[in-house]
């Protein structure tokens, strides 16, 4: 079973041919399930499940370092890199009609996928039980 990537995960680092690109928080839009609640010990301490979705953008991240530093990098290359989460491990399993991220899914940045090693959330989600 795979859990639902926290709020407050970060992907790994990732380089292209001038950059290295750090690992950073997702900083995406995050949804929160009005009727689905994560119960960490008593249903009196549950909370709404808050997640990410597939296709949510991502904060752009900065090139930390350059790798080549003869001739200089220039252009495009150095340019923030701009990310998106994709859901590539969950394929099928929705809240609310909304895919959501968990363990196993990545960010994408140009071509380079960036996993997302965690933090990771909610081991036992409470879907409206009426209890």
């Amino acid at each position: 079973m795979a859990f639902v990537i926290g709020t407050n995960a970060k992907d790994s680092a990732s380089t292209n041919v001038c950059c290295i690109f750090p690992p950073q928080a997702l900083d995406g839009e995050v949804i929160e399930a009005k009727k689905v609640f994560f119960e960490q010990g008593s249903k009196e301490d549950a909370e709404p499940v808050k997640f990410y979705k597939n296709g949510s953008k991502c904060s752009d991240v900065g090139c930390s370092r350059t790798i080549i530093p003869d001739p200089p990098c220039t252009g495009p290359l150095v340019e923030p890199l701009k990310r998106v989460l994709v859901c590539t491990k969950n394929r099928s399993v929705y809240i609310n009609n909304i895919l959501f991220a968990v363990q196993g899914d990545v960010t994408k940045g140009l071509s380079t996928d960036r996993p997302i090693p965690g933090p990771f959330k909610y081991p036992t989600i409470h879907i409206a039980n009426g209890g």
